[in-house]
């Protein structure tokens, strides 16, 4: 009896067989990241390529923790994250839908947003103009200048662009006004691309490194990646130090502090991915469909 089954592809099995070894390229180096935190130096020291280690150490984790200096930044950093994700979200969905629906000076509008995108004043005007907005060393320095990113923008007014105008046509001819609109209609068949701009904004806060560097002197009110850096800069220091001085017993903890510290970094905001990767593959198609 002939089988009804799909015939397997020489060329399928091939390309499967491309994309995993390309995956694990990809995985590779961050797997590599977290087992070097929980290795011994001298393991570590010998390991080219390595899936797991011969014994786990969580000394550099251990000290992180004992420093006691961490949770400041790290809820700073959450923080931000949440409060700054939420705040940009809204003020980018709202100026993306008013540029879609296209008023007398749109155009001029959106093509200063654009240009933006491509000029940057600088640091010291930049550290001029927070200084006059009394936002140096304070909370709102990390969010207001990041209120609407233009890109992210852009992206949202291409796929409000793209709705049918019959719906709207039909929910103003029944006495709906331009925010009942766009709450009740426009958002709910918007979760996809929300959801891709949420997350981006989300990434683009929780790595906020050069604002906490330049324009922030508080160490309660710096962020987790600046903080993560001083203490990788401190150890990088003390290493070359001990290696000038012939001396290796800080190595230990020094290498697995530092892998831990892109472990602590990293992996929270990762977590994020698999609630989201529904939305994301649609989310990121939008803005390649129209312009």
């Amino acid at each position: 009896m002939r089988s009804l089954g799909k015939r397997v592809d020489s060329f399928d099995v091939v390309l499967n067989i491309f994309f995993i070894f390309v995956c694990m390229l990809m995985i590779y180096p961050f797997w590599f990241v977290i087992i070097g935190s929980l290795m011994e130096y001298s393991e570590y020291a010998k390991s080219t390529f390595i899936f797991w280690p011969k014994s786990f150490n969580i000394d550099g984790y251990k000290f992180i923790w004992e420093q006691g200096q961490i949770f400041a930044p790290f809820w700073n950093t959450v923080l931000i994250t949440l409060v700054g994700t939420l705040v940009s979200l809204a003020f980018t969905a709202v100026a993306a839908y008013g540029l879609a629906r296209r008023f007398p000076g749109s155009k001029a509008l959106y093509f200063l947003i654009i240009l933006t995108m491509f000029i940057d004043a600088g640091l010291i005007p930049l550290y001029v103009l927070y200084k006059n907005m009394g936002m140096i060393n304070k909370m709102p320095v990390f969010i207001i200048p990041r209120l609407c990113n233009a890109f992210f923008l852009v992206v949202m007014r291409t796929h409000f662009l793209s709705f049918s105008s019959e719906i709207v046509e039909s929910a103003e001819m029944d006495g709906c006004g331009h925010l009942r609109i766009f709450v009740q209609i426009v958002l709910p068949l918007s979760q996809a691309i929300l959801a891709t701009i949420a997350l981006f904004y989300a990434v683009d806060y929780w790595n906020t490194f050069f604002t906490s560097v330049f324009f922030v002197y508080d160490a309660e009110k710096r962020t987790l990646q600046d903080y993560l850096y001083r203490i990788i800069s401190n150890l990088s220091s003390d290493m070359s130090n001990n290696s000038a001085g012939g001396s290796s017993s800080n190595f230990v903890n020094n290498t697995a502090i530092q892998m831990g510290s892109v472990v602590i970094a990293v992996l929270p905001i990762l977590v994020v991915y698999p609630f989201l990767q529904s939305y994301f593959v649609k989310g990121v198609m939008i803005g390649s469909v129209k312009g």
